[in-house]
């Protein structure tokens, strides 16, 4: 039961109650008497037999009439709007909708100030030649380098990025094919990777590839101290079949920093 009223307690002063018992009619845990709901009927402009006993209309006939004219009052207004729009001059009429397109504009410009944008990569490359690819690179080697095709960019707000998934303004969001990690990361998952970080500074997934294979997500586990330097590559879906490298026979995309799971 609504009356303009702030508070439960607001209401029940007015109607001279004690706010615990008004607040157990309301919410219907304790029942009320013919009197109290004469007392609800008149405050509420609703009927008495529909409060005990749920027949009836709810409103009086005065409340009825009420919001009918209320109803006529906002078609009447706003009839008289669409009459007062389609009286404006037409070349004003279309000022109005470029000045309205601008605004639109400026504040979606405004929200990607906010925002740090995330290519997203296919999974699949091509070696570059000498014709500059649309895409996203990244260099095997020294000189060497092959690009992956961008199939979407995600605006991302930039302190979130920063605080919320830690990571730096060159994560990539990577796609997630197969199973190799189930279930950890499943098909379909994409996951963001920080391109900053290409050295095995923690153990973790860490998307690497060689020379001639396509990215994939493995987990890596660094052993700094063997001579040469190697790491131990594992996925999470079968963690006992390992293999150790040398460091420099593979490359190290970046670190995967968090993941968008499909549901």
């Amino acid at each position: 039961m609504a009356a303009n009223f702030k508070s439960a307690s607001e209401a029940a002063r007015s109607l001279g109650v004690s706010p615990s018992t008004y607040i157990h009619h309301e919410n219907g845990t304790r029942d009320f008497d013919e009197v109290a709901a004469a007392l609800y009927a008149r405050r509420y402009h609703v009927t008495v037999s529909w409060l005990l006993l749920g027949d009836g209309e709810m409103e009086t006939p005065e409340l009825a009439e009420q919001r009918a004219e209320e109803i006529e009052a906002m078609k009447k207004e706003e009839m008289e709007d669409r009459e007062a729009r389609a009286s404006v001059d037409p070349e004003i009429r279309e000022k109005l909708r470029e000045n309205s397109q601008r605004r639109a504009e400026q504040q979606a410009l405004e929200t990607l100030k906010s925002m740090t944008l995330l290519p997203e990569i296919s999974p699949f490359f091509k070696k570059e030649d000498n014709v500059l690819s649309r895409g996203w690179r990244r260099y095997v080697g020294l000189e060497e380098k092959v690009t992956h095709q961008i199939v979407a960019t995600w605006g991302i707000p930039a302190k979130h990025l920063q605080y919320e998934i830690g990571a730096s303004s060159g994560t990539i969001i990577f796609p997630v094919t197969g199973d190799a990690n189930v279930p950890t990361l499943m098909h379909g998952d994409l996951v963001f990777v920080d391109t900053a970080i290409d050295d095995v500074i923690a153990d973790g997934l860490y998307l690497v590839a060689d020379k001639i294979g396509y990215p994939q997500v493995r987990r890596l586990k660094s052993n700094l101290v063997a001579q040469p330097p190697s790491v131990t590559i594992s996925a999470d879906a079968s963690p006992e079949q390992r293999q150790v490298v040398e460091i420099s026979s593979i490359s190290i995309v970046g670190k995967v920093v968090a993941r968008l799971s499909r549901m």
